[in-house]
């Protein structure tokens, strides 16, 4: 799992925790980028291929479920951790985590957190992002499957139809002699 390399959006307005994360990231040889606010991360997306973000909520310009809202529209069902140290604080009538997971979060994490709790929500994320696109692109097999099977009894049965058409002025014109 650790062998794959990922590029990860970090964005929150506290260099501290942004710098910390990234260099955890890049420890375990992941690329990371910074943003200090929602519109820096939006910049930056639009520009770049990332394959997931770390998203702080509190952020001033943009929070971080606006600021997911804004990425997922670009890309939906990317893995997004949203972070934050207000876990019981109230956003539109929902508390944070319930909000994020509820507006597209693959995951949530509290501050403060430890190194080892950030890794196993992170790969957790990443996991269960691939997991979702084997899936979709089994289903996507799948649809094409059925469509071909379909497909295919459509054609015999217009072929069956034909056959006993056949047979059938057949009948009648030994029954008209």
């Amino acid at each position: 799992m650790e062998s794959e390399t990922y590029k990860v959006l970090v964005v929150d307005d506290e260099q501290g925790i942004r710098e910390v994360i990234c260099s955890t990231l890049s420890q375990r040889g992941h690329v990371c980028d910074q943003a200090a606010d929602g519109q820096e991360a939006l910049e930056k997306f639009s520009h770049e291929k990332y394959d997931a973000a770390v998203i702080d909520f509190s952020m001033p310009k943009m929070n971080g479920i606006v600021l997911m809202r804004e990425i997922l529209k670009i890309k939906p069902e990317f893995p997004i951790m949203i972070m934050t140290g207000f876990k019981d604080a109230q956003f539109e009538g929902t508390s944070i985590d319930e909000k994020a997971v509820a507006a597209g979060a693959t995951d949530f994490l509290e501050k403060p957190f430890t190194i080892e709790g950030f890794w196993l929500r992170f790969y957790k994320m990443i996991e269960n992002f691939k997991i979702l696109l084997q899936m979709k692109a089994r289903q996507e097999d799948l649809h094409k499957i059925s469509n071909e099977m379909i497909g295919d009894l459509q054609k015999e049965s217009r072929e069956k139809i034909q056959l006993l058409e056949k047979e059938l002025e057949a009948l009648k014109k030994r029954l008209n002699t």
